[in-house]
């Protein structure tokens, strides 16, 4: 699965909290096949706003609107290696939209370009 990050083009000017309709989704995904369907739905997922949806995680639609691209950085970073299930996926997307809420973001480490000796054009 990629992340796509996709500047999510909307109208809304409001600093109102999105509440997520949880009828769609159920408590079945302790099921590792269960699992495997949801996250297979997850592939057309592309913006911030389609992630915390899909997990229904209740949003603060301002702050996902300036801050999408860090959100998806660092939702990305907290997932456990290998094949994470729902929960993982959930799990790392709160604690990456309430990192961000609190103001906290990643410190990305210096790219490889200041030890690289290629003439790429600097």
């Amino acid at each position: 699965m990629t992340i796509s990050f996709h500047k999510h083009g909307s109208s809304h000017k409001h600093d109102s909290l999105h509440k997520h309709d949880s009828s769609h989704h159920d408590d079945s995904h302790q099921n590792p096949a269960v699992d495997s369907e949801i996250l297979a739905a997850m592939d057309g997922l592309e913006t911030a706003e389609d992630f915390l949806n899909f997990f229904e995680i209740e949003y603060d639609v301002r702050l996902v609107q300036i801050k999408h691209i860090q959100l998806l950085r660092m939702y990305q970073k907290l997932l456990p290696s290998g094949e994470p299930g729902f929960d993982q996926h959930k799990r790392a997307l709160c604690v990456a939209y309430n990192q961000l809420a609190r103001g906290r973001e990643l410190a990305f480490e210096a790219s490889g370009c200041q030890t690289c000796s290629s003439d790429c054009g600097d």
